[in-house]
């Protein structure tokens, strides 16, 4: 079921809750406040407040009221599962022309995608390069410059650094 008839229930207990409460509540509320300003509402005046009111409450609804509008939420509850067993339909006739559609398409067309075009259409093994007969490719720069030293060998004025603790 959809979340609108979990709304109903919802709303159509809370309503209750409240009428069945504020009928059977006999006290009147009395508003006290005190030196500080404090105010305290209760079934009985606070003991040395400055100011006392009794607040008048209208009466709830009658039993009437109360079975109308029972009768109003089971109607709505109707409603909403009418309304909820129709979008469930329709999604399912919307889910097999869908289904429908797919089975058509690729029964009739390709699906044409982007894997036909560089770099995808690579084939392996790659077919042979033919180069003219004589053919050599271009020498390699070296990769450093060549050693013209000879190996341990300083050049004059540099001395290497001091060993520590050897002086």
């Amino acid at each position: 079921m959809a979340h609108s008839i979990h709304y109903l229930l919802l709303f159509f207990s809370c309503c209750t809750f409240v009428f069945s409460f504020s009928a059977s509540a006999n006290n009147t509320p009395v508003k006290s406040i005190d030196e500080d300003g404090h105010v305290t509402y209760s079934d009985q005046p606070v003991p040395g407040a400055s100011s006392i009111k009794k607040i008048a409450i209208e009466p709830g609804p009658s039993a009437s009221e109360i079975d109308a509008a029972q009768q109003q939420a089971k109607k709505s509850i109707i409603t909403a599962k009418k309304i909820d067993d129709a979008n469930e339909e329709e999604r399912k006739k919307r889910a097999a022309s869908n289904a429908e559609r797919r089975a058509q398409r690729t029964k009739n067309e390709t699906v044409k995608d982007n894997y036909t075009r560089y770099p995808y259409n690579n084939v392996w093994p790659r077919p042979p390069i033919y180069r003219p007969p004589g053919y050599r490719p271009p020498a390699r720069p070296p990769l450093r410059p060549p050693v013209s030293s000879p190996p341990g060998y300083r050049p004059p004025g540099i001395q290497p650094p001091p060993i520590p603790g050897s002086r």
